[in-house]
């Protein structure tokens, strides 16, 4: 449907965002976009044109990522627009990123803002209603169907894919970081990130890397406490641990991740 939190870029701001933006993040055959980012200290607006990232099919949580102009600041900032599971096991990803930066977790980005997208007026959240029938008599039961909510966080950081890198050193060097971020949230915070994926690491030179996507981790706490038949399944495909593609209940742990970063590892070698 129509969002009506985006909304075309004046002339004005067009010329604004070319001056900040690079030309890989300017797509000159669509009109430049402004898109509303509702945060808890008051309604940000940024101006998008070339999406970064997108997810290519009607499933999922239809994640778009671009590299945004902050005309406030004057600055590239990166955003991203999802629809998070809406449920009482998931943070917020920019509340963990808060969390993590409180506790000194290294190799991550700061969030600028956040918030769950709201109606026009301000008011009502943006949520997906299909959960709201699954019980119906009506309703084909194939799945368990999970209630979603628009959110958009933006990050302060601009980087570039792993696949990206220079050099075989700096993919190991990127992926040793992503591991050094996952080592000390889960140390310092208790927290397991759970979807270790190739779009997941992003170099911000040759040399440093963060991890990112952190929508989808969980108290370790909480996993461990959960009843084995309601426990979620998590991760990129390719990248999943064998043993979590082969046992359906299995608790995802650390080292369940530990393995992903091989798979992330032989991916990129190979398609270097």
């Amino acid at each position: 449907g129509v969002d009506p939190t985006v909304t075309f870029a004046t002339d004005e701001e067009t010329d604004r965002a070319k001056a900040i933006l690079d030309k890989e993040s300017i797509e000159k055959s669509k009109p430049m976009l402004k898109i509303r980012v509702n945060d808890s200290t008051g309604d940000k607006e940024l101006i998008v044109s070339k999406r970064r990232f997108f997810y290519p099919t009607a499933i999922g949580r239809g994640t778009c990522c671009y590299v945004a102009a902050d005309l406030t600041t004057g600055k590239r900032v990166f955003l991203k627009d999802s629809w998070r599971y809406d449920g009482d096991r998931l943070e917020r990803e920019g509340d963990i990123y808060e969390l993590l930066y409180a506790k000194g977790v290294s190799n991550i980005a700061r969030v600028i803002y956040h918030g769950d997208v709201k109606d026009q007026e301000g008011r009502a959240d943006q949520r997906s209603v299909s959960a709201m029938y699954a019980e119906e008599n009506w309703a084909l039961r194939t799945r368990t169907l999970a209630q979603h909510q628009h959110y958009r966080i933006v990050l302060d950081t601009v980087g570039k894919k792993l696949t990206e890198a220079s050099s075989s050193r700096s993919i190991v060097k990127g992926i040793l970081d992503a591991l050094i971020a996952h080592k000390e949230a889960y140390e310092k915070a208790d927290i397991l990130h759970r979807d270790l994926s190739l779009g997941n690491i992003i170099m911000i030179d040759d040399d440093h890397a963060i991890l990112i996507d952190w929508d989808l981790s969980r108290p370790v706490k909480s996993l461990r406490e959960e009843n084995a038949r309601v426990r979620d399944r998590t991760g990129t495909w390719q990248f999943i641990s064998h043993a979590l593609l082969q046992l359906t209940l299995k608790l995802h742990t650390r080292q369940d991740d530990l393995e992903s970063s091989y798979w992330i590892l032989l991916w990129t070698c190979l398609h270097h």
